[in-house]
């Protein structure tokens, strides 16, 4: 089963410009895309980095 397939999509909004079937479209082929490749999106807090810890990276 499809990640989408279980999630309700409401109607697109005709209000907000880009918010219609095309912005839904592309949200569909990331979510498909990931759910091919077995991967997930996960939504969380930034983490806050010192300006050391980011020089670290580089």
């Amino acid at each position: 089963m499809q990640l989408m397939d279980t999630i309700a999509r409401p109607p697109p909004s005709k209000s907000a410009p880009g918010s219609g079937a095309t912005g839904g479209r592309k949200l569909r082929i990331l979510i498909d895309a990931l759910a091919a490749l077995d991967l997930e999106l996960v939504i969380q807090p930034r983490t806050q980095l010192t300006a050391e810890a980011i020089e670290d990276l580089f």
